[in-house]
């Protein structure tokens, strides 16, 4: 038996991209505590759309890909409070790299403890169908 928990819902980028960089989770249940809104976390500084993400550990905003006005992106970030992004501090780079840049995916978050991203689909820079798959 399959069981989803959807209790909430990650809204980060958007288009325009100039005015689609506010971040929010948004709760689906009605008894829920004050859950992370536009006023907690700070605008997602890459102006991009067309991204996908999910929550991972059901509280870190993940987000990979989309596109940014002249290319897609291969990149994922995590999304917090203070920064407004999160990337490896010792490298300075992102927390993740996907195989291949795209926007358009789609992904679902995997693991007993929400901690694995598996993304689909999408189109690459060439606006090619991407036609596999990859844990992030």
């Amino acid at each position: 038996m399959i069981s989803l928990r959807l209790d909430k819902i990650l809204v980060v980028t958007g288009f325009p991209r100039s005015e689609g960089r506010n971040s929010e989770v948004v709760s689906l249940s009605t008894d829920a505590k004050r859950l992370l809104n536009c006023d907690d976390l700070k605008p997602y500084p890459l102006g991009v759309f067309g991204s996908t993400g999910a929550l991972l550990n059901s509280s870190i905003p993940f987000v990979c890909g989309g596109f940014n006005g002249n290319d897609n992106t291969k990149n994922c970030y995590t999304v917090t409070k203070q920064s407004g992004i999160m990337t490896d501090p010792e490298l300075e780079r992102p927390v993740s790299t996907l195989l291949e840049s795209r926007e358009w995916a789609a992904g679902i978050v995997v693991g007993d403890f929400d901690e694995t991203y598996f993304i689909t689909g999408g189109v690459n820079s060439a606006r090619q169908m991407i036609t596999f798959s990859q844990k992030v």
